[in-house]
């Protein structure tokens, strides 16, 4: 498939026949060599069909529960055990942040035209909305939605942002704008508790650390903020905007992504570096495993680090853009490319391919992957697919929509 024809499955899922098939033949790829006797075999456990929109997030509660949103500004939840639509709600607009469940409730932000957002508000008698600037074109509603029903409970409504984070703390909802803009809220009704404006829009999505959020800002610094009430706790200027940041596991040192191709490690302590590791274009994903520091590069890139020294481990290509941030499973990494129909397995201690996981053709992996109840589950083109190495969690259904 062309990147033309790709680009008008992305934009015309509708215009494709509804019937879907699923390629799950796995396969092991590796040159002169022997296949690995303990390499995993992913199979399909079932698809989910979406031919209405493309999907745009995946989440769960950890147990049970799964959701899923789609472009078109649907909401949607599944049984996991007999694949099955539970609810879909409808709100109607861009999403523009993650999905977060709690133990009652989702929290979900979407971006609404005035005429759609009067609408929205008109449709929802007993929903209470919250207004902080009435004067934009486009509006930004945060929603409170039961997660058993769907139903929404309460509304928020912000300035306009591209982006919202959304994180949970104990009774209240903490928010960041791409912005800027920062709001506590109370889960219960949506009641304002604080709001900070950091006087710069992010450059980098934040991370969570304990009752704290670490912020990558445009004028090129990384802020510590505390969770609970917004304030300040330290912060460190740097010499390019931030693009992606991580932190070890004893959070004494800052690892920092950036722009251009940049990564580098901060003793937090002695405000000091570490070590810099200079790759070919902007960093995309920081993630620590057992055996360092996993990163992934705009170049297509996967790289094997030691976080101590930066020293290089190893580094693969794949073919296309890497996608969110790979699935990590016992010694395993399983990476796939956006607009590819592929799923590459890589041995985590050297980097090399053993596995694949195949789509059909005509079927390709959007972005979001997921694991959950043994799992790995993976938004597509087609609809939500789910692969089991183990068997456990899978039920084998037929193919729904």
């Amino acid at each position: 498939m062309n990147n033309l024809q790709k680009r008008l499955h992305r934009n015309f899922p509708t215009a494709f026949p509804a019937l879907i098939i699923l390629c799950s033949t796995i396969f092991t790829q590796q040159t002169n060599t022997k296949p690995q006797i303990d390499a995993p075999v992913f199979r399909i456990c079932w698809l989910y069909q979406t031919n209405e929109s493309e999907i745009t997030k995946l989440a769960s509660d950890n147990e049970s529960g799964f959701y899923f949103s789609l472009s078109s500004g649907k909401l949607l939840s599944l049984n996991l055990e007999t694949v099955e639509k539970l609810w879909e709600t409808n709100l109607g607009g861009n999403i523009v942040s993650d999905i977060l469940v709690d133990r009652n409730n989702i929290y979900i932000a979407q971006k609404l035209d005035e005429s759609a957002s009067e609408k929205a508000a008109s449709e929802k008698a007993n929903s209470q909305i919250i207004s902080i600037q009435k004067s934009t074109k486009e509006t930004l509603i945060l929603y409170s939605l039961d997660k058993v029903t769907g139903i929404t409970g309460w509304q928020f409504k912000i300035a306009e942002s591209d982006k919202v984070y959304l994180y949970d703390t104990g009774d209240s909802l903490t928010i960041f704008l791409n912005n800027g803009m920062a709001y506590s809220l109370a889960k219960t009704d949506g009641k304002l508790l604080w709001t900070r404006n950091l006087g710069s829009n992010l450059s980098a999505r934040p991370l969570e650390k304990n009752s704290e959020i670490i912020l990558g800002t445009a004028d090129k610094q990384v802020v510590y903020l505390s969770l609970k009430d917004g304030r300040t706790l330290r912060k460190f200027e740097i010499k390019e905007q931030s693009a992606v940041i991580a932190e070890d596991t004893d959070g004494n040192n800052l690892i920092v992504g950036d722009r251009k191709g940049s990564v580098w490690s901060l003793n937090k302590k002695k405000q000091k570096r570490r070590w810099t590791l200079r790759q070919g274009a902007e960093i995309s994903n920081l993630l620590y495993t057992a055996q360092g520091l996993l990163m992934s590069s705009f170049d297509n890139f996967v790289y094997l680090v030691a976080e101590t020294s930066g020293k290089l481990i190893w580094k693969k290509r794949l073919p296309g853009r890497i996608a969110a941030e790979p699935q990590i499973k016992d010694n395993h990494i399983i990476i796939n490319s956006i607009d590819e129909s592929a799923a590459f397995v890589l041995e985590l201690n050297t980097g090399k391919l053993i596995n694949k996981i195949t789509l059909e053709d005509d079927n390709f992996f959007t972005g979001e992957s997921m694991q959950l109840n043994n799992l790995l589950i993976y938004a597509t083109l087609r609809g939500i697919v789910s692969f089991s190495a183990s068997g456990e969690g899978c039920r084998q259904q037929k193919n729904r929509s």
